[in-house]
């Protein structure tokens, strides 16, 4: 992995755990926040998560599938991270 990809990766990780730590109480550890099911939680309804979705395509300039969406990976703060970097990168989707 390239040092830009890294930095972007970390980049969107910052943005997407910062967004969540401003709607939902995520634990402390990075780990634990990352495999929080954000759309299980109790702060969050569908249209915050659909809002959550809309503003993380603005900002890094992507659009998720349907089918993107429907994955289990989706669900989590670190598979939508995986997702979002995927998808910035071309490789998701395929």
């Amino acid at each position: 992995m390239t040092g830009d990809a890294t930095r972007g990766e970390n980049a969107v990780e910052e943005a997407v755990l910062a967004y969540f730590r401003d709607k939902l109480d995520l634990p402390a550890d990075r780990s634990a926040a990352l495999a929080v099911r954000y759309t299980d939680r109790d702060g969050l309804d569908s249209m915050d998560v659909l809002n959550a979705v809309l503003a993380f395509e603005a900002e890094f300039g992507i659009s998720f599938t349907d089918d993107q969406m429907a994955a289990p990976e989706f669900e989590t703060i670190g598979g939508l991270i995986d997702m979002i970097a995927a998808t910035r990168d071309g490789s998701a989707g395929r």
